[in-house]
């Protein structure tokens, strides 16, 4: 081989060599800023379920399972009949219910708001309108205070919805126990219940 062709070699051996590190050092940091940014998102939603949706996940629980007890559930529609507050105390025979926890559409709204950094933005975009139609309500004739109520009863049933879908789709982003039929149609699972 003559040296010209030595000198050719070894320059498209450099030149090759030169390229395919350049295309590894890319795909490199690539595939870091990928498993950096899983890592990321995935310590995000624990944090999210920990700090937020698993406590409004509890208050929408409380008012699926009186539905499911009361048998609102075969009565009503979800749309119908979004969410159910107890407006009194309950004591149950040595089992004392924790009055410390509010389990009324208000206290889910306010831990939203107050765990805003957490909620997503259709999340807290439906606590903010719930609670403004809450605020007109309390101030505005009675006439007026009927479309309010039934503005609120349609955000209410958006709010169930995100919360049940977010929730599970968190849990499964967390690698954690969820159900994909409330994570897909939004709507609490009555199966546990069955007697």
């Amino acid at each position: 081989m003559s040296a010209s062709n030595s000198l050719m070699v070894a320059v498209i051996s450099i030149i090759v060599t030169l390229f395919a590190n350049i295309v590894i050092q890319r795909l490199r940091s690539r595939f870091e800023w990928f498993h950096a940014s899983g890592i990321f998102q995935r310590e995000h939603a624990y944090n999210q379920l920990q700090e937020l949706y698993l406590e409004v996940y509890g208050i929408v629980s409380q008012s699926e399972f009186l539905k499911y007890y009361y048998g609102l559930h075969h009565s009503f529609s979800f749309m119908d009949l979004p969410f159910v507050e107890v407006q009194d105390k309950l004591t149950l025979q040595q089992c004392p219910v924790d009055n410390s926890i509010d389990f009324s559409s208000m206290a889910m709204v306010t831990c939203i708001m107050n765990n805003k950094q957490y909620a997503s933005p259709k999340l807290l975009k439906l606590a903010v309108a719930y609670r403004f139609c809450e605020e007109q309500i309390q101030k505005v004739k009675k006439e007026e205070k009927i479309e309010y109520q039934k503005e609120q009863g349609q955000i209410m049933y958006e709010l169930v919805r995100t919360v049940i879908q977010e929730t599970n789709g968190k849990l499964k982003q967390c690698g954690m126990e969820f159900l994909e039929t409330e994570r897909s149609t939004g709507q609490m699972d009555y199966s546990i219940y069955k007697r």
